[in-house]
């Protein structure tokens, strides 16, 4: 992705998505964020604040082609003020 200037941004987070498994409209709209643990699942409230940051750190990730992000590495982004 970076480097292909003939993707839209758009398209580049569609990618991303798909890469990573997460659905099209990269659920910012959910009510709940929900995630797991180890073998706990954990929800929080989807804040309007975190869907904008998390909107930007997506596409950083289509900006910087990271691909493929673990879990772990992307918890600083749920942690995020809301």
């Amino acid at each position: 992705m970076a480097g292909d200037s003939d993707l839209s941004l758009g398209e580049a987070r569609a990618i991303y998505f798909a890469a990573n498994s997460i659905p099209p409209d990269g659920r910012y709209g959910d009510r709940w964020v929900h995630v797991r643990i180890g073998p706990i699942p954990f929800a929080f409230p989807n804040t309007a604040g975190r869907r904008r940051i998390v909107a930007a750190h997506d596409l950083h990730h289509a900006l910087t082609d990271s691909r493929r992000c673990p879990p772990t590495s992307q918890l600083s982004s749920t942690a995020s003020p809301k």
